[in-house]
């Protein structure tokens, strides 16, 4: 074995699939964030960035999309540094 990589690694057992209560779903409801919930916001986060870069590396989607002058405009304004 090369010098990369771990040579004792931590093994930890997989703890399960997470089972969701009302109270979960309930938004007035103040519970401590977990590790796990911080992974479901990971997760979802990266699924929708790489939809996103997907669809923006489709040269032709943007190009085509760009051809809409209210769009262009809205895209020009995201881009357009304000001075303070």
């Amino acid at each position: 074995m090369s010098g990369e990589g771990n040579a004792n690694p931590h093994i930890f057992q997989r703890s399960g699939e997470r089972l969701w209560t009302a109270s979960d779903e309930d938004e007035d409801v103040h519970d401590p964030i977990d590790d796990r919930e911080i992974f479901d916001i990971l997760l979802i986060l990266y699924t929708y960035n790489a939809c996103l870069n997907k669809q923006l590396a489709d040269k032709e989607r943007v190009a085509a999309a760009l051809e809409n002058s209210q769009l262009l405009e809205v895209v020009n304004q995201c881009l357009s540094t304000k001075s303070l």
